[in-house]
């Protein structure tokens, strides 16, 4: 960060690391927001430098498939991070084949919770249950079916929706990319 470039801040992203240990499983994935939130309270001291680390928590993790269960998680979430929260990463990447290595937790295929995000999406809660959904390019259907039924949640889809171009997808390419037109 000393090598001659501006760089102010930093925004941390999700990467299921210093879960809690112990706890309702739901709850397990605060322990990173909380450890992100006590590394930029570090930062923000000033005694590392001027750069403010972790200035954002950008995905942290929450079961949206939980249904009304999953508002304790988000508002504890929230107040864990101190004003740095800004979403929840719902990794939903699945494929039917054995090739593809599949990112839902766990791995089986992973219900877009169509309607209970739309009904939290219209809510004046600050977070507004902001998804990051991780999806393959096979999903990305389900994904403009969600951001149709909640037009006003921000989803933020990773990896360009997983274009897949191995396994069954191999020598599909036209098919693979079709989602440019959509």
């Amino acid at each position: 960060m000393r090598t001659g470039h501006n760089l102010v801040a930093s925004v941390f992203m999700g990467c299921h690391a210093m879960y809690r240990a112990r706890g309702p499983e739901e709850m397990r994935p605060v322990g990173e927001t909380e450890f992100v939130a006590g590394i930029a309270a570090a930062s923000d001291s000033g005694s590392y430098g001027a750069t403010r680390v972790a200035a954002g928590d950008r995905s942290a993790s929450a079961d949206l498939t939980l249904g009304d269960r999953v508002e304790p998680v988000l508002g504890t979430l929230i107040r864990a991070g101190g004003g740095r929260f800004r979403g929840v990463r719902h990794s939903a990447a699945w494929d039917a084949s054995d090739v593809i290595g599949n990112s839902a937790e766990p791995p089986r295929p992973t219900p877009l919770p169509r309607r209970r995000l739309a009904r939290r999406a219209g809510a004046a809660d600050p977070a507004r249950t902001l998804a990051r959904r991780l999806g393959l390019h096979p999903q990305l259907g389900d994904i403009v079916d969600l951001a149709r039924a909640c037009p006003e949640a921000r989803i933020v889809v990773g990896h360009v929706g997983g274009p897949l171009g191995y396994g069954p997808y191999t020598g599909k390419r036209d098919e693979v990319v079709r989602w440019k037109a959509g």
